[in-house]
């Protein structure tokens, strides 16, 4: 099964059966959403708030998570010095 990520939906269907009386087995809930369980545990954990799961929570902490990973391509961008030094150098050569 190959990963893929849990969309908004899938966010909160998940959060609906977290409040449930009866919730479902982790297992259960992972056919529904055609993911591994470990992935739905992981994403049980991640939106953890207070001991319940909370789909703004997890979605929250994604968002930050791919703004931290795609940072790095933004070296340049991020950095003004550093963007002017390039310039230069490259219209000197």
């Amino acid at each position: 099964m190959a990963y893929t990520h849990f969309s908004t939906e899938q966010r909160n269907s998940l959060g609906y059966f977290e409040q449930l009386a009866h919730p479902p087995k982790v297992k259960d809930m992972a056919k529904v959403f055609h993911k591994h369980r470990s992935n739905v545990y992981r994403e049980l954990h991640k939106g953890e708030k207070n001991g319940r799961y909370n789909s703004s929570v997890a979605k929250k902490k994604t968002k930050e998570k791919r703004l931290k990973a795609n940072s790095r391509f933004n070296k340049i961008l991020n950095n003004t010095k550093l963007e002017k030094y390039i310039k230069k150098y490259l219209k000197k050569h």
